[in-house]
């Protein structure tokens, strides 16, 4: 355990090294992450609170900003990957999952390329949903005694789908829902599309509201509410507003097609959560979409759009400016 001075010294004796990486803090802004070192890398988790040192990992090759999931009860590594085999014949997962409170290795997977969203979280931590090819399987986190659990529950089945974006805010929804998003690019010549499904967390009775708005089930506990398809859209930015009522979907493509722009284009749709409405907001002045955020009370957004100088528009939950 480490005394306030000498975690002083400890922090000054990091910043004196080389720096792999921006020093992460968590949420709550009781934990700092530490990177030192590479390959042979040290990832050093600080209680800001304690004023001591919670635990040292030694992590070859870390790649990327340690991130923390959204109670700060876990810690996210993400190495560069290599194929090394494990006495099972498998091989150890590079992108792991480690709980704050012990350092213990909960969980791993293998990517070769690290996005920030590959892995996300419920709000209240009792799931764990990871992307892989064509579909996203959704885990229950269980904690044991001192160690935590991570129990197979269903999976979202998605041909070539390349993101996923989860929203658990659930005001807008029965409490036992949750809202998954996902984004399939265009692929030979097929259009790109995205699509809302709903997984069911407790019970296996569909409200009967619910009900009708249903297009199809996939398995026995998830079905797609909401589903629309975008043209010139090779990567998304997935955005749901605090209250889970509504998606946006900003498109961007390599190549415009029109010929208008050196940058590519974009494009900006929308989707509420229980497939009711669904559509594309054109913007006034032409150009691409530079960006887009929510208001933190989810029932206002701004948009970025335009050649410069560029315009800012802010648009109701009606999609009015």
């Amino acid at each position: 355990d480490l005394t306030i001075n000498s975690i002083d010294k400890y922090i000054d004796s990091y910043i004196n090294k080389t720096i792999e990486f921006t020093p992460k803090y968590s949420n709550n802004g009781r934990y700092l992450a530490l990177v030192t070192g590479l390959p042979h890398s040290k990832l050093t988790l600080i209680d800001l609170l304690t004023q001591s040192i919670v635990f040292v990992l030694s992590i070859s090759e870390i790649g990327s900003i340690p991130q923390f999931s959204p109670l700060d009860n876990f810690l996210i590594t993400w190495s560069q990957f290599r194929a090394n085999k494990q006495s099972d014949g498998s091989n150890e997962g590079n992108l792991k999952i480690f709980a704050i409170s012990s350092g213990e290795l909960v969980t791993s997977y293998s990517h070769k390329v690290f996005k920030s969203d590959l892995i996300q979280f419920s709000n209240d931590e009792k799931l764990l949903l990871h992307i892989v090819t064509n579909e996203v399987q959704i885990y229950r986190l269980v904690q044991s005694s001192d160690r935590f659990i991570v129990e197979p529950v269903n999976r979202l089945i998605d041909r070539s789908i390349t993101q996923f974006k989860i929203n658990s805010s659930l005001t807008s929804l029965p409490s036992n829902y949750l809202s998954i998003a996902v984004f399939t690019p265009e692929v030979s010549g097929k259009p790109a599309h995205t699509s809302i499904y709903r997984f069911q967390t407790l019970d296996n009775q569909v409200d009967s509201a619910i009900d009708s708005q249903i297009d199809s089930k996939v398995e026995n506990e998830i079905v797609k509410v909401a589903t629309r398809s975008m043209f010139s859209a090779s990567e998304a930015k997935l955005l749901w507003n605090s209250t889970g009522s509504t998606l946006l979907v900003l498109t961007s493509s390599d190549v415009d097609r029109s010929n208008t722009s050196y940058y590519g284009s974009s494009q900006l749709f929308y989707l509420s959560s229980d497939g009711k409405a669904e559509g594309m907001i054109v913007m006034k002045k032409e150009g691409s979409i530079h960006d887009v955020q929510w208001a933190p009370s989810g029932d206002k957004y701004v948009v970025i759009a335009g050649a410069m100088p560029a315009q800012c528009t802010l648009f109701d939950l009606s999609h009015n400016p």
